[in-house]
């Protein structure tokens, strides 16, 4: 949990609503200071006892966060909620209000806090990635093996467009359905640039066995590139003589890729 504690209070309103451009010093604390940045979806403490405890005259302390969203008290707390866009610049800048009220004036200071989304997630759709959970759908392949026996179908999907994603931890998660005796080996996912190369691959590390016919596989790793991603490329291993494996999209185990940022 981040703590925001705010410092100067510099504008003074009075009651009647007409704003004062004296400099108030009364309220003025060098003790309180503000985090370089923030994470939407995190929650964040906003503490101004320190400016209560040296002014007694403070009847209340009412805050507004940029986002239409207020409260009201010494200590409150408050989340930025993400709503899982890409194509837009981060971070996004809120200006947060802290509002002193006395008996006879209140007085404010206006900071700015930048929020940074902590991480995304891509939904896997038919040869597409996609912000918002898909419809229900069934895609097949198969596994690929040594003996080359089957040629499996290539699993790609592409973002709208080409992406580039900081450093971060990567979870991917696949619901596949199969055969109760098709063995599965590994599933490699391979990042592919623009001129399509391969960036960087993670593959599971986890005992994917036999004797079974649905799972849900997650496995994770880390990511550095720093080239724009274009398309992710899943690779199936094991012993299959053309057994089709299925992968479901949507419902309520969709099959996914996340990116948890890593704080610099």
């Amino acid at each position: 949990m981040l703590t925001i504690l705010v410092s100067t209070f510099s504008g003074c309103i009075e009651n009647k609503g007409i704003i004062n451009n004296e400099y108030t010093s009364k309220y003025y604390s060098n003790k309180f200071f503000a985090p370089d940045k923030a994470f939407f979806n995190e929650e964040i403490e906003f503490d101004a006892s320190k400016l209560v405890n040296t002014n007694k005259d403070v009847k209340k302390i009412i805050w507004s966060f940029g986002d239409g969203k207020y409260a009201e008290g010494v200590k409150v707390k408050h989340k930025y909620l993400f709503n899982n866009e890409f194509n837009i610049d981060f971070p996004l800048i809120y200006t947060v209000s802290a509002i002193v009220v006395t008996g006879s004036e209140s007085c404010s200071e206006t900071q700015q806090i930048k929020l940074y989304p902590k991480e995304y997630r891509f939904y896997f759709d038919a040869e597409k990635l996609s912000l918002e959970r898909p419809n229900y759908y069934i895609d097949k392949t198969s596994a690929k093996n040594l003996l080359n026996i089957v040629e499996p179908k290539d699993l790609k999907y592409d973002f709208y467009e080409p992406i580039h994603i900081p450093k971060c931890d990567v979870t991917v998660s696949l619901y596949i359905q199969k055969p109760f005796f098709l063995k599965l080996s590994k599933i490699t996912v391979s990042f592919i640039g623009e001129n399509g190369s391969i960036l960087q691959t993670i593959e599971s590390k986890i005992r994917l066995g036999t004797f079974w016919k649905e799972k849900y596989i997650s496995f994770s790793g880390s990511i550095d590139v720093k080239e724009k991603i274009k398309t992710i490329h899943i690779e199936i291993y094991g012993l299959s003589l053309g057994e089709k494996i299925k992968i479901l999209y949507g419902g309520e185990q969709p099959s996914f890729i996340s990116f948890k940022l890593l704080e610099s």
